[in-house]
């Protein structure tokens, strides 16, 4: 009957209690015997699978045979030891079998003494031992972008309301309450044990929410009292819409010896129904509307319905009932008021109908005949191998022979109670949890400003002492750059008057050469070979020609003034510039007290001419020299007679500025082609 049932599922308990009706019923989920594997180690609950925990030793088995059925027995079964073990439990024979005759509820073993407490807050510390009444999950969104969770928060107040009124005891109506109620403060009952709380998170304007209501009731005639825990949440992912989840739980006094109160009848919390029957809220999962429930299918909307089964995305159980001969096995209304936001529900009401829906499921093995009843799992994936054994199938004999109540109440604990690993509902600790989180993230945030605030502070004073100290630096090098040269200057013309005079070793060499030249000159101002001449002469320390430089002032156009002053500055500017090292910047220093102007090489075209750099090499006193720099003039056309060009180099081991070719341009990489 049930396809992809395994022998092992049956009998199995979602947390671990082999006495808890899910596991009569076979539908016990794997994270639901995990747990009761894990608590039954701890021995917090009774027997799993026929191993005694520490619960069921201390205290005695309540399914031995001897006190089954015997309430009284129960709590009067001797200690069971290590060394005696359980007899053996009985397999129920099918999953919708019927079960031996002892209470629906019976009474609950007694916990251990030091849990023993009558305090109501002592609930709290064993979440879960709860029970598992109802749980849902669905989207929803206002109209118009207005507060969704307010809405909902209203629905509450509403659903609290009369609970209170027709129970005897007041709560607070006002706006102003209900609305600190919203921010995360709390409401007390007047004439009753009962309390609201609630935890607000936001987080750039989304709301993240959860309230809780806890009821203690205590019916005054022995028996155990009883916690209610109502638990609804709101993860907002505007302001318009998010997501609501709601738990309803209730556990009885831990550690209470005595009687317990009767099991509560199935049905759906009010609260639940008062959103979705909200006019200004649109509640859906998945996309898929949750007010238009129960659905019926027809020809014309098998499509539609085949749709909705196979879609890969949905996250919502669906229940198809198939009618019979007699009508529907199960009443789709009572299903879906069992069932509530959960599942949907779709009843085919004829053979017609349902042949129009099988003709599409047929090929899956999904099919649905008349008087069944079948269970399409979330996210379907039809091309998966055996995917129907995922959708569970109820047969019309089964539903015959154990009746339809008890096919509501398996597929409300299924669907309706068990917490599935995919839902994750949000609770009041989480929520907390996210404003620890947020408060933490804040205050890193504040003291790393902070921090970074007085970290720049330190910085720009730092830096700006710093520029102070490089303009001082900056102002002493050109300072120590002037005086050098004003010393290099004032030793130059010390040579110069030396040289002219012959006060240097008499009449002096220099002073004869020059007045040779100027005896020799037929006219003034002279050649320029003659200007060369007088300036080597004036300075022989400083400057001096290759056999090429002064080849090539035999045919140099530039006039000998033009001439006479581009020598001297180099003589009298450049070559001190030079000799004050690499702490001065040459071209800059030179051109700042001269009118000619500086190159100290050629460009990067030129450079990668191995022809064209060849006609820059010479020899000096037998060593190569590369006159690559060269003194310019302020005009550049060749025809002009001030138009000078110098080219030279720095000999390092006379200290002289050699020059090896005077008066016009060398070709580079622009000037070749017109050259």
């Amino acid at each position: 009957m049930w396809d992809g049932l395994r022998p092992g599922d049956r009998g199995r308990k979602r947390f671990g209690s082999v006495n808890a009706p899910e596991a009569r019923d076979g539908l016990g989920s794997e994270a639901g015997m995990a747990w009761g594997r894990k608590l039954g180690r701890l021995g917090a609950v009774g027997r799993l699978e026929g191993r005694a925990t520490e619960g069921s030793k201390r205290f005695g088995s309540a399914n031995a045979p001897e006190v089954r059925g015997n309430p009284e027995a129960r709590l009067s079964a001797p200690p069971r030891t290590r060394s005696r073990p359980h007899p053996p439990r009985a397999r129920c024979p099918h999953p919708l079998a019927p079960h031996p005759p002892y209470p629906r509820r019976a009474a609950r073993r007694p916990r251990r003494a030091s849990a023993i407490a009558h305090d109501p807050k002592e609930f709290g510390m064993f979440d879960l031992n709860r029970t598992m009444f109802y749980k849902a999950e669905f989207d929803v969104e206002a109209p118009e972008g207005k507060d969704a969770l307010w809405k909902v928060v209203m629905q509450m107040r509403r659903w609290v309301v009369d609970k209170a009124s027709r129970a005897g005891y007041r709560v607070p109506e006002d706006a102003a309450a209900w609305s600190g109620f919203k921010a995360g403060k709390g409401i007390k009952a007047q004439g009753a044990d009962v309390e609201l709380r609630s935890c607000l998170h936001i987080d750039d304007g989304v709301y993240t929410w959860a309230g809780q209501l806890v009821e203690n009731v205590d019916l005054g005639d022995g028996t155990a009292p009883r916690q209610w825990v109502t638990e609804v949440g709101f993860r907002g992912r505007s302001r318009a819409c998010g997501t609501v989840s709601l738990v309803l739980s209730y556990g009885d006094l831990p550690g209470f010896i005595g009687p317990l109160q009767p099991a509560p009848d199935a049905s759906i919390p009010r609260l639940v129904q008062l959103v979705l029957d909200d006019g200004r809220l649109c509640c859906t999962v998945s996309g898929i509307d949750m007010k238009d429930n129960p659905r019926q299918v027809d020809a014309d909307s098998a499509q539609a319905a085949f749709g909705l089964i196979a879609c890969p995305e949905r996250a919502v159980p669906i229940v198809l009932v198939v009618a019979g001969a007699d009508g529907y096995p199960v009443d789709p209304r009572e299903l879906h008021g069992a069932l509530g936001p959960n599942a949907i529900v779709l009843h085919a009401p004829d053979a017609a109908s349902a042949s129009a829906l099988n003709a599409l499921l047929a090929p899956y093995g999904m099919d649905c005949h008349a008087g069944a009843v079948r269970v399409y799992a979330v996210r379907p994936q039809l091309d998966r191998p055996a995917e129907r054994l995922r959708h569970r199938f109820i047969s019309a004999g089964s539903i015959r022979e154990h009746g339809e109540e008890r096919v509501c109440d398996l597929l409300r604990r299924a669907l309706a109670q068990d917490v599935h690993f995919w839902q994750s509902m949000l609770r009041i600790d989480d929520v907390k949890r996210l404003n620890r989180e947020s408060t933490h993230v804040k205050r890193v945030a504040e003291l790393k400003e902070r921090y970074q605030d007085e970290a720049l502070e330190d910085m720009l004073a730092a830096e700006e002492k710093a520029n102070g100290y490089e303009r001082d630096l900056e102002f002493a090098l050109e300072e120590n750059a002037r005086l050098r040269e004003e010393n290099y200057q004032l030793e130059s013309r010390c040579q110069s008057y030396e040289a002219v005079f012959g006060k240097r070793g008499g009449a002096g060499e220099g002073a004869d050469e020059v007045a040779d030249i100027l005896r020799g000159a037929r006219q003034l101002p002279p050649s320029a070979k003659e200007v060369a001449r007088i300036v080597v002469a004036l300075f022989p320390d400083r400057l001096d020609f290759t056999q090429r430089g002064w080849e090539s002032l035999d045919g140099c156009p530039t006039e000998a003034g033009t001439l006479w002053a581009a020598l001297h500055d180099m003589c009298t500017v450049l070559h001190p510039l030079y000799a004050a090292g690499e702490s001065v910047d040459v071209v800059r220093a030179f051109e700042s007290r001269s009118r000619f102007s500086l190159a100290l090489g050629e460009g990067r075209m030129t450079r990668k001419d191995a022809k064209l750099m060849a006609s820059r090499k010479d020899v000096y006193q037998g060593r190569d020299i590369l006159i690559e720099p060269h003194v310019k003039s302020s005009t550049g056309d060749p025809s002009d007679p001030k138009f000078a060009r110098i080219y030279f180099a720095r000999d390092a081991p006379s200290g002289k500025l050699v020059v090896g070719e005077c008066g016009g341009h060398l070709d580079n990489y622009s000037t070749r082609g017109r050259n």
